[in-house]
């Protein structure tokens, strides 16, 4: 069964938030109700765990968001002047404009199905392909790895892997650096715990009419979606969920962040996926998130204009 405003506010009252309030409304073009738990950074996380067992079955997902626009004089008013703007079709419409990732339309249904026929393996490729590697690139890599480990390869080392032609010349210098820090056995210092963001405007716990948690970017557009287009970060997005229990969470705008229930636990596994985070959201360096993937359950993206 499907959740209606009733059966919404009966679900809330099964959770350690029995008395929040809740909005419902209809998404515009879809036919189809969106509906918002009033939370705060308290109580988001704890009540997106509670509500998710609780939807299974359903053929909804739950999302924590935040709302950046005006502030009102009750939550209510709030969600009822900003929870539009945040299913808006305007940044899906420009990716139709633009033609990412074969958009024909910005409808949620055609999004989801574009995203199950995609081949964003090649879309990543092809994307990377494109960008260029400059001499200060590598000055970079071996200041890093210097600076880390008190020493660095040769330089020819990651000029020479700019050779291979069946790998994108971004991804190259990296790689090489990282299997040259495996060799030696290298590895850096352990990173402190993801700082996961904590917004201070109004919050709330969104449920949409999805079946997968990765399709609620079909209607809630994440500004990282603009590198490779909406299904293909969707069609990621689910790989992830598939692979590693990766579980999206929170949006946040610009920023997504997820439960991971199986990081990798080989190098090589981390290193794709480090390529794959670093084209939506860029970080800084493939190998260091490479290594740091296989310590953390929580993976923090942010693109930003």
């Amino acid at each position: 069964m499907q959740p209606s405003t009733l059966s919404v506010q009966d679900l809330v009252r099964q959770t350690s938030r029995p008395t929040a309030a809740v909005v419902s409304m209809p998404i515009a073009g879809s036919g189809r109700p969106i509906h918002a738990i009033e939370v705060d950074n308290a109580c988001a996380l704890t009540l997106w765990q509670e509500c998710r067992a609780l939807l299974q079955g359903t053929g909804h997902q739950a999302i924590v968001t935040c709302f950046w626009g005006m502030r009102y004089p009750t939550w209510p008013a709030t969600l009822e002047a900003e929870l539009p703007h945040a299913v808006s079709r305007f940044f899906f419409d420009e990716e139709v404009e633009r033609g990412l990732a074969g958009m024909v339309s910005a409808e949620p249904g055609s999004i989801i199905e574009s995203a199950s026929q995609l081949d964003h393996d090649a879309l990543v490729q092809d994307y990377l392909r494109v960008l260029q590697v400059q001499a200060n690139d590598i000055d970079w890599e071996l200041e890093r790895l210097a600076r880390l480990y008190g020493r660095a390869p040769e330089r020819e080392m990651l000029e020479l892997s700019l050779l291979d032609d069946s790998t994108p010349a971004w991804v190259s210098v990296q790689r090489a650096a990282f299997e040259w820090e495996r060799r030696n056995g290298l590895r850096p210092p352990s990173q402190p715990p993801v700082p996961w963001f904590e917004p201070t405007e109004t919050m709330a716990l969104l449920l949409l009419p999805v079946a997968e948690p990765e399709h609620l970017l079909a209607y809630l557009h994440w500004w990282g979606s603009s590198t490779l287009g909406s299904p293909a970060t969707i069609a990621l997005l689910g790989r992830w969920r598939r692979d590693f229990g990766a579980r999206l969470a929170c949006h946040f705008g610009t920023m997504l962040q997820l439960y991971v229930e199986r990081p990798p636990t080989d190098a090589d596994t981390a290193f794709q996926l480090a390529v794959e985070l670093e084209t939506l959201a860029p970080s800084g360096d493939i190998g260091e998130l490479a290594w740091h993937l296989m310590e953390t359950d929580r993976w923090f993206l942010h693109n930003r204009p």
